[in-house]
C-alpha cells in the first residue's frame, strides 16, 4: 500500500487511517475508545509512535491483537520510515505534572492514575497519602491558592465569589471533616479479561483491587456555600420532604447527601502538603421540575503534590 493512498482516504473519504509500525489500518467504525472519537480523529493520517510514547496504556498485547481487525495494508519499509518521521512530534501536555508516586502501582502514567498495594491497605485505619489511590481523567490541577476562587451563580441564588481564605473562615463556614472510604466504580476492572478473553476491557486504567482508600476530608459543607449565596435550603428541604411523601424513597438529608467541598486528605502519615480545594465553580440552573446544582470543577487533592481524586454532588431543588 502506498502512502499517497493513505492520505486521500484521510483527505478525500474522510477515513480516519493511521499507521503503526508499517501497518495500515482504518479506524473509523471503531466505537470503543474510552477517550471519545475525538482522540481518533487527532491521529488521522498519522503514525501512531509518538501518540503512544505518551499514552503508554495502549502498549498491551490485547490492544495490539485487536488493532489487527482494522488492518487494510502495509507500507514499505521506506514509506514506514518517511511515515514516522513525517509526523508532528507530540507535545506531553503532562509534562509539568509532579512526579509519581513510587509506592503505588501505575496502571496508566498519563493521564496519572495509581493504586494502593493491598498488602498495605490494612496497615492502618486511614490510608496515608502514598497508599491511597490516584484518580486521574486529565492534567492534574496546577492550582495556586493565592489565585483561586469559587463562584456561585444560578436560580434562586445571588453571584458570589470566595476566595480560599474565605472558605477557611470559620467565623463564615463550620469547618467539617469527614471520614470516608471511596473506591473508584472501575475497581478490579482487570478481571474482566478473564471473563471473556474475546471481549478485552479497554477502558483504563485497569484497576487489580487496589483502587479504594479511607481518608478524613477537612472542608465547608456545599450546603452551607449555598445558603450563604442565599438559595432558601430549609425551604427546599420542606418541598423535598413533601414531594416525597408516599415515596418508598427517604427523603434527602442534605447536610448528609452533601458533605464537604474538601480542602485537604488528613492522614496520620501525610506528607507536607494538604492538598487544594473544588471546585471552581457551581452553578443552580432550572429543568423541567427541578433545579439542579451542578458542580462544574470537581477535583479535590488528597496528597503531597497536586495529584487529584474525582469527587461530584448534585443537588435536586424544586423549580420556582
Amino acid at each position: 500500500m502506498k502512502l499517497k493512498e493513505v492520505q486521500r482516504l484521510v483527505e478525500s473519504e474522510d477515513r480516519i487511517v493511521v499507521t503503526f509500525m508499517g501497518g495500515v489500518y482504518d479506524i473509523t467504525d471503531f466505537t470503543g475508545h474510552p477517550g471519545g472519537y475525538g482522540r481518533l480523529e487527532m491521529v488521522a493520517g498519522y503514525d501512531l509512535e509518538p501518540f503512544w510514547k505518551i499514552y503508554t496504556q495502549h502498549n498491551r498485547g490485547h490492544i495490539l491483537q485487536y488493532l489487527q481487525r482494522y488492518q487494510i495494508g502495509r507500507l514499505s519499509d521506506d514509506e514506514a520510515e518517511v511515515q514516522r518521521l513525517s509526523t508532528p512530534e507530540f507535545d506531553n501536555p503532562y509534562k509539568n505534572d509532579p512526579p509519581p508516586y513510587d509506592t503505588l502501582l501505575t496502571n496508566t502514567r498519563y493521564p496519572y492514575n495509581a493504586e494502593g498495594r493491598l498488602r498495605n491497605l490494612a496497615d492502618s485505619f486511614f490510608t496515608p497519602a502514598g497508599q491511597h489511590y490516584v484518580r486521574n481523567h486529565g492534567l492534574v490541577p496546577d492550582i495556586k491558592p493565592d489565585e483561586y476562587r469559587l463562584t456561585v451563580r444560578g436560580v434562586g441564588c445571588e453571584e458570589k465569589v470566595i476566595t480560599l481564605d474565605e472558605l477557611k473562615d470559620s467565623n463564615r463556614f463550620e469547618q467539617v471533616d469527614v471520614t470516608t472510604v471511596i473506591q473508584c466504580n472501575g475497581n478490579r476492572r482487570e478481571d474482566y479479561h478473564f471473563i471473556n478473553p474475546g471481549v478485552p476491557a479497554f477502558g483504563p486504567p485497569h484497576w487489580v483491587a487496589g483502587a479504594i482508600g479511607n481518608a478524613t476530608w477537612t472542608g465547608v459543607r456545599l450546603r452551607d456555600v449555598l445558603k450563604d449565596a442565599g438559595l432558601p435550603l430549609d425551604e427546599v428541604r420542606r418541598s423535598e420532604e413533601r414531594r416525597e411523601a408516599g415515596s418508598k424513597r427517604n427523603p434527602p438529608n442534605l447536610n448528609k447527601q452533601l458533605t464537604t467541598l474538601p480542602k485537604s486528605l488528613r492522614s496520620p502519615h501525610r506528607s507536607p502538603s494538604t492538598g487544594h480545594p473544588f471546585p471552581k465553580g457551581l452553578t443552580t440552573s432550572p429543568s423541567r421540575a427541578t433545579t439542579t446544582t451542578r458542580l462544574e470543577t470537581t477535583t479535590a487533592v488528597p496528597s503531597r503534590s497536586r495529584r487529584a481524586l474525582i469527587l461530584t454532588a448534585t443537588l435536586s431543588l424544586p423549580s420556582r
